[in-house]
């Protein structure tokens, strides 16, 4: 019974990490995407609005509030992300959708890496990540 246990739950942590593995390539190859579409700087760009990103799915998946002072922090970030890619020549919808979902992956990454190590207090989430 116990020896099932254990092999229950090493099979479970395999399918974590597997888990974990697909989301990580998934970013990879967004992000190469989006390079492929849109300029570099844009791409970085982009990405720097992860925070935004985290904190609206976040709030929309997992119904946790930020507080004010986080929600505040935010606007600087999304100003200064309009001032750079106003002008930017080399926007497209593909390169532009692709990096945004290199950050909805990310946060995605995270967030299952934490849940794994809540779940299963032997696992780092250094490791998994």
């Amino acid at each position: 019974m116990n020896e099932m246990l254990v092999d229950d739950i090493f099979t479970a942590d395999w399918a974590y990490t597997d888990m974990l593995l697909f989301c990580r390539f998934f970013v990879i190859l967004l992000g190469l995407v989006s390079f492929k579409y849109v300029a570099v700087s844009f791409v970085e760009t982009i990405k720097s609005s992860a925070p935004l990103v985290t904190a609206l799915i976040s709030y929309v998946v997992l119904k946790e509030k930020n507080g004010i002072f986080v929600q505040l922090s935010l606007i600087p970030i999304m100003v200064g992300l309009v001032l750079c890619t106003v002008y930017e020549l080399s926007f497209t919808m593909v390169g532009f959708a692709a990096a945004i979902g290199t950050n909805v992956a990310e946060w995605y990454v995270t967030d299952f890496a934490h849940f794994c190590c809540c779940f299963f207090p032997g696992c780092c989430s250094l490791l998994l990540y």
